[in-house]
């Protein structure tokens, strides 16, 4: 994409030397710019989803100055809903930035993240395995664009088509952005769904409520079979949990950052697992070849048709 943006940007200046018309080009070149602006986060690094790697970029490097001047004028939130994602903010000043992805464009770096989540603020805090380079029979390169690497999904005990070497049953309709609201600026809300299993559909609702300053996530499973259901939440590598067995702590630098609550009618359990290697590979975190231990909430059902449950990410600090 920052190759892509360079690349239409150098066009113009060529196009205009030939005194060729550039408006379209440089509708295309904004509108690049103001997702680039909004997909960034806090920190100036790019979230790393998909293939994308550990990155921190200068925004004055790719987006115009004049863009950048007007930043602050911009909205606070954004719903790309063709391409599948919603961001939100608190605002342009405060340190807080939630990302949320349900996207099947084309099979190429494609993992399986369906209805996936990224909450920062003063630094990740909800995050993603990220990728482990392109040896796909590196386990942790498996693990990484796996179900198993992301804020998800997974049935019966097994994530999106694991049986093949990449996560692609190029089913492009089967995951797409349903709804959302980004009117009231205070309360925004986008819809998710995921077919790509079958027999199942897992809507997720992410309601970010600034006033309250609580993200709320309700993930609507429904099946016309019995299945088990597990949700799984990565932590980023400097935050610690703890669970009394009905909600769950977050500490960094043993500090209390955020709590996590559940709300559901059906029976469920939580365990947070760090580092493990089996029987699976699941609580790592994969930064480009660096491989490091952290924390996953691996929140558990036992044979339900459906479910339905509130997932309340609070703010302590």
């Amino acid at each position: 994409f920052l190759l892509l943006s360079c690349d239409v940007r150098n066009k113009i200046n060529i196009f205009k030397k030939l005194n060729l018309d550039v408006t379209k080009l440089q509708t295309k070149l904004e509108k690049m710019e103001k997702f680039l602006i909004y997909v960034t986060m806090p920190n100036n690094q790019l979230p790393e989803i998909g293939d994308t790697g550990k990155r921190t970029i200068e925004l004055t490097d790719y987006v115009s100055e004049d863009v950048l001047k007007n930043k602050s004028q911009l909205p606070t939130d954004t719903v790309y809903k063709d391409e599948g994602y919603a961001i939100f903010r608190k605002d342009w000043i405060s340190d807080t930035y939630i990302l949320f992805y349900n996207a099947y464009n084309s099979y190429y770096h494609k993992h399986s993240d369906e209805n996936g989540l990224w909450i920062y603020r003063d630094g990740d805090i909800i995050r993603e395995a990220g990728k482990n380079g392109y040896n796909y029979d590196e386990p942790y390169t498996k693990y990484a664009y796996s179900s198993w690497g992301h804020n998800t999904l997974i049935v019966n005990g097994k994530g999106l088509v694991e049986e093949k070497n990449i996560p692609n049953d190029y089913n492009y309709d089967g995951t797409y952005i349903e709804d959302y609201n980004i009117t009231d600026s205070n309360n925004v809300w986008v819809t998710g769904v995921n077919t790509r299993y079958d027999n199942v559909t897992h809507k997720r609702k992410v309601n970010y409520n600034k006033t309250e300053d609580i993200v709320y996530v309700t993930d609507n499973i429904n099946s016309t079979e019995e299945n088990e259901y597990t949700i799984l939440w990565n932590l980023a590598p400097d935050i610690t949990a703890k669970s009394n067995g009905t909600e769950v702590e977050l500490y960094r630098n043993e500090e209390l950052i955020m709590v996590i609550e559940f709300e559901t009618d059906k029976e469920y359990s939580i365990a947070l697992i760090e580092g493990q290697t089996e029987p699976r590979i699941i609580g790592w975190c994969t930064q480009s070849g660096e491989i490091t231990k952290t924390t996953t909430i691996k929140v558990d059902f036992d044979r339900y048709n459906d479910i339905y449950m509130t997932t309340k990410f609070v703010f302590k600090k």
